[in-house]
């Protein structure tokens, strides 16, 4: 038994693998031992994508590409062999040495996973004939148990509260005040009704309930396969929870049926009105034919009167003119035969030629001005054209374009129909156009810089003049493009995470999540003061409205919100310590009393209030484009929402009431693995991508 002992240690800790995890290569170690060694290693992780084996140096990573690094240990696989082994080992174990207090220590000073999860069933024979509202502690049986955990069945004190929340196999167990009705937290597992065998452990029973795995359990099951579910809940509260949890269902239900009855009825009599209404317009547009064909006919019979006339007029003037045409070549003949004559007269009666070349003068001289008049009657001939114009409403309802004879209008949230349908959809698509355009890809830039490890760009923001503020987690920069497009940057102590401006100090305040330090930074890159705080914070949001900063936190998942870099509340924990968020990762200000969160654990946008309170979650459009990672967030000018997903690479569009309207980017736009984004003025959108490039759609 010594040397199968000696096989199960840990090599990191020396001690009985707890929660045991083996890595590719077959070496196993504890869950807490093989996390602390990864913790280790962030930076060589982050440059190169694995770790190495603590015994034969082999690559490690997840296989299921895990990127939250301070969790990769729970992604390796459970030796199951190994792990019952140890289970027996540790019962055992407990059977034969009971320590006083019901905890054996290890080496490390740390309680024993066996001896923490033994439950002191006692609790209920001790307390059932006392009157008092305050047991006493069930571990060190001394003082006042004032809490109460829920996994345990334990009243606690004090003292032994902390010491069992400091205990990594019970830190993640529900601690609440003790109840005053204490008829049912004493109870043996046996004695309440229903009670079922544990299907795994042999000789326990359901005693437990998990909220999160939405199964029962008994107290080795929350060890083994529940230690890092959020709430685990007695069987007996779960199903008075649920009992009562359906009974308000039941509640909504009859209250919504009331409503659509009601519903039912205002249906049916606006159906009524309805084709009352109809009727009435139905003879109000039907009898619009008679008078127009009535206006027509008066205009069409005035219009052939005075066409009458005027072909009349024309016809005369166009006579006349004939007539003086015909007289004039009547003339020119006759003057045509006197000069043929006068030049028919031989040589000895040429004299006598000079009276006749004397009439002949006299006749073109005035024949002069004939031949203008000629000219002016031939002007007047080609403008004597009678034309017709439409008036521009019979023009306009016979091509279909700018007029109708009238249009339909009604009050509700749908656009207006108009008989042009022509018309309408032309509106409507130009109405339309700006939110279809399509993003193309306006610029692209690898912002590696020479002798720099692969950046990851983690954060962006925009400052005045469209200047941008890039963090480099990699290479541990903060990067900026100037006014005039130049990249220049700024060396910091850790990798930078999320950045953000503050307007009213002109500073860039950026998270370093692996000091847990906040950096403010001036808008020439110069370090102004590091200011410590006690969580690893990601993305970083500054609310100038009311002049606070938002951060985000995975241990646990909340945002907390500091007011002169003092935290002044926390946002996503309830009064029983459940974490709305598992992991917050990107924050955007959606007005001045919501804000917008991505989760990638939970692929989910959530938008909340200031108090906590959840206003709407988007996980999918009805499972067609549900979301696998979303990170980056960006509202534009127009109160537009961009979210960006990184698995999927693809880019989603929200209106500004928080409704899905679209993809707007996918791969094949070239965008591969958003992370970040920010908008400008001129809704231009700046995309970073886990590769290292800053893309720029338009």
């Amino acid at each position: 038994m010594d040397s199968i002992r000696e096989e199960l240690k840990c090599s990191l800790c020396l001690e009985i693998f707890r929660h045991p995890k083996a890595l590719p290569c077959i070496h196993t170690f504890c869950l807490e031992c093989l996390q602390d060694y990864i913790n280790t290693k962030q930076d060589f992780i982050r440059k190169n994508g694995h770790f190495l084996c603590p015994l034969c140096r082999a690559q490690a990573k997840p296989t299921d590409n895990n990127p939250n690094i301070h969790s990769w240990a729970y992604s390796f696989t459970k030796p199951h062999t190994i792990a019952s082994i140890v289970e027996n080992i540790n019962a055992e174990k407990a059977r034969e040495k009971k320590h006083e207090g019901g905890h054996t220590l290890r080496k490390d000073g740390r309680k024993d996973s066996a001896d923490c999860l033994k439950k002191t069933r006692d609790v209920g024979a001790s307390t059932a004939g006392r009157t008092t509202t305050s047991p006493l502690c069930s571990l060190c049986k001394l003082m006042s148990g004032s809490r109460w955990c829920e996994q345990c069945c334990q009243y606690l004190c004090g003292s032994c509260e902390k010491k069992h929340n400091q205990n990594p196999d019970t830190k993640v167990h529900v601690v609440v005040d003790a109840p005053q009705d204490e008829s049912t937290l004493g109870a043996e597992p046996d004695q309440l009704p229903n009670n079922r065998p544990c299907i795994k452990h042999l000789g326990q029973i359901y005693s437990f309930y998990c909220e999160k795995c939405n199964q029962s359990c008994c107290s080795l099951c929350i060890s083994s396969d529940h230690s890092s579910c959020f709430k685990v809940l007695p069987l007996e509260q779960a199903v008075r929870d649920k009992v009562q949890l359906s009974r308000v269902y039941m509640s909504l239900i009859g209250l919504q049926k009331d409503n659509l009855k009601d519903l039912q009825t205002m249906i049916s009599t606006k159906l009524k009105e309805n084709h009352a209404h109809h009727d009435h317009l139905y003879r109000e547009i039907v009898s619009i034919r008679p008078m127009i064909d009535k206006i027509l006919a008066e205009d069409e019979k005035n219009l052939l009167d005075e066409l009458k006339v005027r072909t009349s007029s024309v016809t005369s003037e166009l006579n006349r003119m004939k007539a003086s045409c015909d007289n004039n070549l009547r003339i020119f003949d006759a003057k045509e035969k006197v000069l043929q004559s006068a030049l028919a007269i031989n040589t000895m009666q040429r004299p006598n030629l000079t009276s006749v070349w004397g009439d002949i003068s006299g006749f073109m001289e005035k024949n002069s001005s004939q031949h203008e008049a000629i000219k002016s009657n031939l002007e007047n001939v080609h403008g004597s054209h009678i034309n017709f114009e439409r008036s521009h409403i019979i023009h306009g309802i016979i091509k279909g374009t700018d007029a109708s004879i009238g249009s339909l209008r009604g009050t509700s949230n749908q656009s207006s129909t108009s008989v042009s349908k022509e018309t309408s959809s032309a509106r409507n698509n130009e109405n339309s156009a700006q939110h279809s355009a399509k993003l193309k890809l306006k610029n692209c830039r690898n912002l590696k810089l020479k002798a720099e490890s692969p950046p990851l760009l983690t954060g962006i923001c925009l400052l005045p003049d469209n200047v941008l503020a890039i963090t480099d987690f990699s290479n541990n920069k903060l990067k900026m493009f100037d006014k005039e497009r130049q990249l220049k940057y700024c060396l910091l102590p850790t990798g930078p995470y999320g950045v953000t401006y503050r307007p009213d100090t002109d500073q860039i305040v950026v998270s370093l999540p692996g000091s847990k330090e906040l950096v403010y930074i001036s808008s020439t890159l110069k370090i102004e003061r590091h200011v410590k705080v006690l969580k690893e914070y990601s993305a970083v949001l500054f609310n100038n409205e009311r002049q606070t900063l938002l951060c985000t936190s995975t241990t646990p998942g909340c945002i907390d919100i500091l007011y002169n870099d003092v935290l002044v509340s926390t946002l996503g924990l309830s009064s029983n310590r459940r974490p709305l968020f598992s992991e917050p990762e990107y924050l955007a200000l959606y007005s001045t009393q919501n804000i917008l969160v991505s989760d990638w654990e939970k692929k989910a946008l959530f938008c909340v209030d200031l108090k906590g309170n959840v206003i709407s979650t988007f996980t999918g459009d009805l499972g067609v484009n549900d979301l696998l990672c979303p990170l980056g967030i960006a509202i534009d000018p127009n109160g537009l929402i961009y979210l960006a997903d990184k698995e999927s690479s693809r880019i989603f569009r929200f209106s500004d009431d928080f409704k899905f309207e679209a993809i707007v980017l996918t791969q094949s736009d070239y965008i591969i693995q958003p992370m970040a984004m920010a908008i400008n003025s001129h809704g231009h959108l700046f995309v970073t991508e886990k590769s290292g490039y800053l893309k720029v759609f338009g």
